[in-house]
Formats: structure tokens, C-alpha cells, sequence
């Protein structure tokens, strides 16, 4: 299945008032201590480039004012578009089991593989949700590592997520959306 990253922008962030929020995208790039940094840009159709190491913030932001620098901060947050849970699956390095997740969790709007090896595959699951508080969105992230579905890393809505076919960053995998459902939309 091959979805695009504007088509996945499209359905994640429909209908922005770019005066008000923008989503944030970002190449991430490893700073001097050997750490990697998400440096923020603001999204436009196009802009991003299957095959490199490309990530969506699950919130959106203000724009920056003329000459600013674009930030993606919790106090700049506007709105929180999708939840997104890590690190599930078969595969060695996932946190959670196909099994622990599918058992407790609902149907999700997206399954992209961000790794696979030997037919394992390490997943990021999504739901496109309506536009939400982002304090109110960390507080069901907060539920969701208590409840045992996403990886404890999760800690708020500033969150940093993979597209389909992006690499991450340091790797050569491109990641694979093995489901699409994402929510319909009366004509």
C-alpha cells in the first residue's frame, strides 16, 4: 500500500487555518554530543522527500511570526491531530506484543512497519483524532504508557512520529504502512 507523505498530512491534519496552527516536520540531525535533535519546520505540500529520514509532530503549533524561527514547543501548542503508540509488534527490539496490544486496544487508523526483519516488524500504530487539547492529549498519552500500549519514552503531545516512507534517522529501512483506515468524512 503506498501512501504518500502529503496524502498522510492531508487526512492527519485536514482543513488548518495556517494563520492560527501550522504542523510541524522535521529531518532530524545528531548534534555535537552524538545526541539526535528534531529541528521544526513548518509542513507544505511537497516539501518532504520519501526515502529520508523525515517525522511529523502529532500537534500543532503557531506560526512563527515574520522573521522568527519555527518552534514545535508545548507552550506554542495549538492542537494535538493524532495519537500515535511505539514500539509494537513481533519484533525483537518492540516493547509491546501484537498480543498484549490487539487484546486491549481498539482497531487503530494506521499500522506503519518502522522496522522489519525476518518477517517481525516493529510498528507505530495511529488514530487520527479531532483536534484536542494538547495538555488533555498528554494525559491520555500518560494513560496509554499506565495502561502498558505505548513505549514509556511517550511522555507528552510533542511528539515525533515517522512517516511512510521515511528512513529514521542513522537507518536505511523505509518505513511501511501495512494498514490505512484512516477515519471517513461525510461527502
Amino acid at each position: 500500500m503506498i501512501i504518500g507523505p502529503d496524502e498522510f498530512m492531508a487526512v492527519a491534519f485536514p482543513d488548518l487555518d495556517l494563520t492560527n496552527e501550522m504542523s510541524a516536520i522535521s529531518r532530524p540531525i545528531q548534534g555535537k554530543d552524538g545526541k539526535w535533535v528534531f529541528p521544526a519546520e513548518p509542513y507544505f505540500p511537497g516539501r518532504i522527500q520519501p526515502g529520508m529520514a523525515w517525522f511529523f509532530n502529532i500537534t500543532t503549533f503557531k506560526p512563527a511570526e515574520d522573521g522568527d524561527r519555527f518552534f514545535a514547543r508545548l507552550p506554542l501548542a495549538v492542537s494535538t491531530r493524532v495519537i500515535v503508540l511505539d514500539d509494537i509488534g513481533d519484533h525483537p527490539k518492540s516493547k509491546i506484543s501484537w498480543d498484549a496490544f490487539i487484546n486491549r486496544a481498539p482497531l487503530p487508523h494506521y499500522v506503519l512497519a518502522t522496522r522489519e526483519e525476518h518477517g517481525e516488524a516493529n510498528c507505530q500504530i495511529g488514530y487520527f483524532i479531532e483536534p484536542s487539547d494538547p495538555d488533555q492529549a498528554g494525559q491520555l498519552i500518560e494513560a496509554l504508557i499506565k495502561a502498558g500500549l505505548t513505549d514509556p519514552g511517550m511522555r507528552s503531545a510533542n511528539r515525533w512520529a515517522r512517516l511512510p516512507g521515511s528512513t529514521k534517522h542513522g537507518g536505511t529501512y523505509v518505513a511501511r504502512l501495512l494498514e490505512w483506515d484512516p477515519p471517513r468524512t461525510a461527502p
